[in-house]
């Protein structure tokens, strides 16, 4: 997918938030598919995690001996006005799944981001 300049200047000149959203790694490909899909993501990142501090007792098999909870963690630039219909959206998308997100603001980024 290819953007105008007009179309990342327009993004660039509104108020923005990193979301950050950690998913099971089960559930990677079709987060990817999900911002794929949506006309209002330009791009995104993705990254494998390890998820520490957990309660062992909430971990399984291999996590228990690791100590650890695998994870894919997504990184979108997203307008700040569309966070809350972004986590809607990806609450009825993932109900019931082990998902975890925060936005964190974007004080200065190049415009390409």
């Amino acid at each position: 997918m290819t953007h105008s300049d007009e179309e990342l200047r327009t993004v660039s000149a509104e108020p923005a938030v990193l979301w950050v959203v950690s998913v099971p790694r089960t559930l990677e490909e079709r987060m990817i598919d999900w911002l794929l899909a949506r006309d209002d993501i330009l791009t995104f990142t993705t990254t494998a995690v390890d998820v520490h501090g957990i309660d062992p007792a909430a971990l399984v098999g291999p996590e228990r001996v690791s100590a650890r909870r695998r994870k894919t963690e997504f990184r979108v630039r997203i307008a700040a006005a569309q966070l809350d219909e972004m986590t809607a959206a990806l609450e009825g998308e993932l109900a019931g799944a082990d998902v975890s997100w925060v936005a964190l603001p974007i004080a200065a980024a190049s415009p390409a981001q």
